[in-house]
């Protein structure tokens, strides 16, 4: 099995790991090697596109969730979409589908996005008040 990762910078503050093959412990360290090379200067949200991974093991699950932790600490943003049927029921299985913000199309992301930050302007008026 291989991986292949490729970033597409959305935005000055997002971007898109699209990933193709395997997540497994024998791939894992080239998507670790990616995310830190493109990553280590530059801080913005990041979206998983696992529509092209067909397999995932807990050393996946660990670097993704490893990831997911690192966004947070640094108030970033963090989902994952288009996962399959097999990956998404490795998610399940360990119960990491709202965890990890796991959705099933950019329009469902799109729409969390949208809600949390219309929450935050409005936390902003009322204080602001």
């Amino acid at each position: 099995m291989s991986l292949t990762v490729s970033l597409k910078h959305d935005s000055l503050v997002l971007t898109t790991v699209h990933l193709t093959g395997a997540i497994l412990a024998a791939t894992t360290p080239i998507l670790a090697e990616a995310l830190k090379s493109k990553f280590e200067n530059r801080k913005c949200s990041l979206v998983f596109d696992l529509a092209h991974v067909s397999m995932n093991d807990s050393t996946g699950l660990c670097l993704i969730a490893t990831t997911k932790k690192q966004q947070a600490k640094e108030n970033l943003g963090f989902g994952i979409i288009h996962a399959q049927p097999t990956v998404l029921k490795v998610f399940e299985i360990v119960k990491l589908t709202s965890h990890l913000n796991v959705f099933a199309s950019q329009v469902e992301l799109d729409s969390y996005l949208i809600g949390i930050q219309q929450k935050m302007m409005a936390e902003g008026e009322e204080n602001s008040a």
